[in-house]
């Protein structure tokens, strides 16, 4: 009952942002953001402290401060396009999304191998796999159990509104693989520290990044397809598609995840380049 109060809490609440117009939410946002900056600076050090740890040496104080605002506008922005969600005809949420380089991924399907969507928390990346099937990309995604049951149900039931098969962490290796040779698409976010991994360069700086990708593609042929969203306006999303990147063998399984490991941080890496204010900084990425 907790949670069916919840999702009505949550379904009116998105109605009423639906109502709204964009001017006005984008003018209620820049005030979130002021009141974030100057009077609650929740995580603001974090912030200010990984965009100086990447761009201290490219970029003036000046330069990182303006970046580190439009970042926390940014933020603003994904919560209020999470609740409007909720209440968007599938209709609507297709037609705000410009698809970028689709054919790229529709010919990796070809080759029956299965597909990597090799991504990051850049732009609304809820949004980018939320779209997925409404493009007849069978995609599946791991989910990993939250603090907040409560939350977990809304979200869940938010990533499934348009078809997206979820799967749990457990044994989710085989899973994939089994996925693989169905010739699915499996979304893997690769831009955050979890556990254990490897120490690989981001951003020029030493970050422990996962082998869990590495492993997997020892094992299959799936084909690893860059994508990335970027947000063109609010609530509306590019879905941006770069050409595949090919597991190389370079020796050892140890040298080939390591080699492998870098590569494919380096083209999270120009994701974010592209679009920085639109990446998770307020994730402690260089924290060891």
């Amino acid at each position: 009952m907790m949670y069916r109060c919840a999702l009505w809490v949550c379904d009116g609440l998105s109605v009423f942002l639906n109502f709204l117009p964009k001017s006005f939410l984008k003018f209620l946002a820049r005030g979130i953001v002021f009141v974030w900056y100057w009077i609650i600076p929740f995580r603001i050090n974090v912030v200010q402290r990984t965009l100086t740890i990447a761009y201290g040496q490219e970029k003036t104080k000046e330069e990182i401060q303006h970046l580190l605002k439009q970042n926390l506008l940014h933020y603003v922005y994904l919560l209020i396009e999470f609740i409007q969600w909720r209440t968007l005809s599938l209709e609507t949420i297709q037609k705000r999304t410009q698809m970028e380089n689709l054919s790229v991924l529709l010919e990796a399907l070809k080759e029956n191998k299965g597909v990597i969507l090799l991504t990051a928390h850049l732009g609304n990346f809820e949004w980018m796999a939320g779209v997925a099937p409404l493009f007849n990309l069978p995609l599946h995604i791991i989910v990993r159990p939250m603090k907040s049951k409560l939350f977990e149900h809304i979200i869940s039931s938010q990533r499934q509104k348009t078809g997206v098969s979820l799967m749990g962490p457990e044994n989710s290796n085989w899973h994939i693989l089994d996925l693989f040779k169905k010739n699915q698409i499996v979304g893997v976010i690769f831009d955050q520290r979890r556990g254990s991994g490897i120490l690989v360069d981001f951003f020029k700086k030493p970050a422990l990044t996962t082998q869990g990708l590495a492993y997997l593609l020892e094992r299959s042929e799936a084909i690893v397809v860059p994508v990335y969203t970027y947000r063109s306006d609010l609530g509306e999303m590019v879905v941006h598609v770069d050409p595949a990147v090919s597991y190389k063998k370079v020796g050892t399984r140890k040298e080939n995840i390591y080699y492998n490991t870098q590569r494919y941080t380096d083209v999270v890496e120009q994701m974010v380049r592209c679009h920085p204010e639109q990446w998770f900084w307020i994730h402690d990425r260089w924290k060891m």
